[in-house]
């Protein structure tokens, strides 16, 4: 047990440090929702934040597509 908690308060403990280092690097809208989200339904986690921040930024940068469209209909037998 003690090697899961000595893991878990290094994984957090390292998450913090990058969130030092880069969180100038995310837009002030992804650190206010991250934050938020990250904090839901119990104890912060910095593991948590630095990996909703993560995602943020990468879809931002996904090319832009209408998730709104349809596929064209299937031809019929």
């Amino acid at each position: 047990m003690a090697i899961n908690t000595d893991r878990c308060l290094r994984s957090e403990r390292e998450a913090r440090e990058q969130l030092t280092r880069e969180w100038a690097n995310f837009s002030a809208a992804d650190r206010a929702q991250c934050t938020q989200t990250a904090s839901m339904g119990g104890l912060p986690s910095y593991v948590e934040l630095i990996t909703c921040l993560e995602m943020e930024r990468d879809a931002a940068q996904l090319p832009n597509r209408n998730m709104t469209s349809r596929p064209a209909a299937l031809p019929k037998k």
